[in-house]
């Protein structure tokens, strides 16, 4: 490698020898072991270094381009300019949005600052879609046991004589339209957004396979139920002695099944066949359906997330059940149980016609 004489090193490098360590973390590699009439250039600075300099003609120009790119990646190893990462979904699933909206703090939906945007989306055209477990019902041990309470369900009544209302959850349609009976919701989508739209035979089968393998794979560990949805299969491990021995064991079982996307939830991991519409798939077409150009969706776990992202915030508004965490919601409520203030806060701002 050709050595630079000492009255053409960049103005950056000469009083960067004493922290070249700092600099090999991020990303240069300068050689501090040079003799005092050489300094040899090697890494990423190599092919930065210009022409000039290698001709052995001093330019300034040329040499502050070089301090500015070497100040730059210092910036970036010392974390003052780290870009907020996107994660993938698990099993490199695709979210179902063209829209990668990074996770961040999770605001409380209901303070009195944030009305406004609640407002907005309410005098708009606008769709509202609920989750089920966790969201409209609470979250109980035994999923079979899960219901409305009372509140809800009178405030829900009201709220979907007003709005275009749906429900998008990961229970099997027929299950749902159980729970939900006689409430005036225009639309159910279920299997995390599956169904109605894409029941395939080879869907079905595909996950009665799964099914069987899980089923063997973790009869040792008590307290594991695994939930045939037809479409999907959810393993819970809530009643689990010891959770993360069966999370462990759910995690080992998993590998084993081909053509299967996970999706984490509360004590519970779904699997979907991998290229199945997602709730944000769901979410997407039930709006087409009802010519709703905005959006609010109300949902508690990582199920949700895809459906959370699948608008840019100035036509989908996310509400996620928690304020802890991060998530591609931007606002959220403090727990389940007021999702009946939610309700309440949409009926005064808008009231029934002719009043």
């Amino acid at each position: 490698m050709r050595a630079l004489s000492a009255v053409a090193v960049p103005c950056g490098l000469q009083s960067d020898r004493a922290s070249n360590s700092e600099a090999n973390s991020g990303g240069l590699s300068v050689d501090a072991r040079s003799s005092s009439r050489h300094h040899a250039v090697r890494g990423p600075l190599k092919r930065l270094r210009p022409r000039c300099l290698r001709h052995g003609r001093q330019r300034d120009s040329c040499a502050l381009q070089i301090c500015e790119v070497q100040k730059r990646r210092l910036r970036l190893s010392a974390g003052r300019q780290v870009r907020p990462s996107i994660p993938h979904p698990p099993d490199g699933g695709n979210i179902g949005t063209a829209y990668r909206v990074a996770l961040g703090r999770v605001r409380y939906i209901l303070a009195k600052r944030n009305l406004s945007i609640l407002e907005r989306f309410v005098a708009s055209n606008v769709l509202l879609a609920f989750d089920f477990d966790g969201t409209l019902a609470p979250i109980v041990r035994d999923p079979a046991a899960a219901r409305l309470r009372a509140s809800t369900r009178r405030l829900m009544r009201r709220v979907a004589n007003r709005y275009t209302c749906v429900v998008i959850s990961g229970r099997a349609r027929h299950d749902l339209a159980a729970r939900i009976g006689s409430l005036p919701i225009v639309h159910l989508a279920g299997n995390h957004g599956l169904e109605p739209w894409a029941p395939y035979e080879e869907y079905r089968a595909q996950v009665q396979g799964w099914i069987r393998q899980l089923t063997a794979r973790l009869a040792h560990v008590p307290g594991i139920v695994v939930e045939d949805k037809s479409y999907s299969v959810t393993v819970h491990y809530r009643n689990a002695r010891h959770p993360r021995l069966a999370a462990s064991a759910i995690r080992r079982a998993l590998r084993t099944l081909r053509g299967a996307r996970s999706l984490g939830g509360d004590h519970a991991v779904a699997l979907v066949p991998r290229g199945a519409p997602t709730k944000g798939a769901a979410l997407e077409r039930v709006c087409r359906l009802f010519a709703s150009d905005s959006a609010i969706y109300v949902g508690d776990d990582h199920t949700d997330e895809e459906a959370f992202s699948v608008w840019p915030a100035d036509r989908l508004l996310a509400i996620r059940i928690g304020l802890h965490g991060r998530s591609r919601a931007r606002y959220g409520l403090r727990n389940q149980r007021e999702i009946d203030e939610l309700l309440r806060v949409l009926l005064a701002m808008r009231p029934p016609r002719g009043r």
